[in-house]
């Protein structure tokens, strides 16, 4: 069988009630994940013109600030993103547990979009067409802190003849680029590589710290470049040589960013980021076993 070597991610969209603020237009307000925010705003675009007398606006706060607004409303502290605060709809990658449907069980969870969590890089001397293969292990070491320089020897072990040689005397710092703000897909990595090594469960993993939380046994908290949203951290990528990030397939392929290649522990095989491979994972897979509260998780 076929393993699907990126992240599936599922971006879900969470709604309470809406209300008419006049007696002819129905205003919905929605916030959340900036994973989806083009495919929203394009439909937004699109139904303004199925039917005028609605106005739907989505506020690309992240995964995180989508949830708070969707479950403290006008309650909510203000943050950076500003309001409006209480909102009619969310688009979330993160999943609810248990206690969350038990202290909101009026929410109702739809799938709306599938995609994947990709690691994006900015190595100058790797010209297009030349392929950067990473081990899963070897990015849960540059995230953690413990691999530092491009040319360590678990960055060049996979490496074809022609890009180990150019890396090998690439003694550069790596740059890490994360998000600041709570976000499903720092979510989605961070549970990925929680799975392939516990130590970074321990000081990274969701379950343990916070979702902004990058705290490394071996460069202590001021390692990281943070940046808001996923455009935020694919711009700090390609603005900075010799970066690594990681952003949702669609916005690396739209905005042309350099995709690193991953092999999985147990295979030898690297599979290249692909919507065809997301297209694959989905038909495969599915959204595993669910009810309309939701907690399906892709990460293989």
């Amino acid at each position: 069988m076929r393993q699907l070597q990126h992240l599936l991610v599922f971006a879900l969209v969470f709604s309470a009630n809406t209300s008419l603020s006049s007696a002819d237009v129905l205003n919905i307000y929605g916030a959340g994940s900036t994973f989806v925010q083009d495919v929203y705003e394009g439909a937004v675009y699109t139904y303004q013109f199925v039917n005028p007398n609605v106005k739907v606006n989505y506020h690309p706060t992240g995964s995180g600030g989508g949830l708070k607004r969707l479950m403290q409303g006008s309650s909510m502290p203000p943050d950076s993103h500003g309001g409006p605060y209480d909102i009619d709809f969310c688009g979330s990658d993160e999943i609810l547990t248990d206690a969350d449907y038990t202290k909101y069980p009026d929410l109702q969870l739809y799938p709306a979009i599938a995609g994947a969590v990709v690691p994006i890089y900015n190595i100058p001397e790797l010209l297009p067409g030349m392929e950067l293969i990473l081990h899963m292990q070897t990015i849960v070491d540059i995230f953690s802190g413990k691999i530092q320089y491009w040319n360590h020897s678990s960055v060049l072990q996979y490496q074809n003849a022609d890009v180990q040689g150019i890396l090998s005397k690439v003694h550069e710092k790596i740059k890490v680029f994360v998000r600041s703000d709570s976000s499903g897909t720092t979510e989605i990595f961070k549970n990925t590589l929680s799975n392939i090594d516990p130590m970074f469960n321990t000081y990274f993993g969701i379950a343990n710290n916070s979702n902004t939380a990058w705290n490394s046994p071996y460069l202590g908290s001021s390692y990281t470049f943070a940046r808001d949203g996923n455009p935020g951290v694919a711009s700090g990528v390609v603005a900075t040589p010799y970066a690594i990030g990681y952003s949702v397939l669609s916005d690396a392929v739209r905005i042309g960013l350099r995709m690193a290649s991953v092999i999985k522990p147990g295979s030898t095989n690297a599979v290249k980021p692909s919507e065809e491979g997301v297209e694959f994972a989905v038909s495969e897979k599915g959204m595993g076993e669910r009810s309309v509260s939701s907690r399906a998780r892709l990460a293989d």
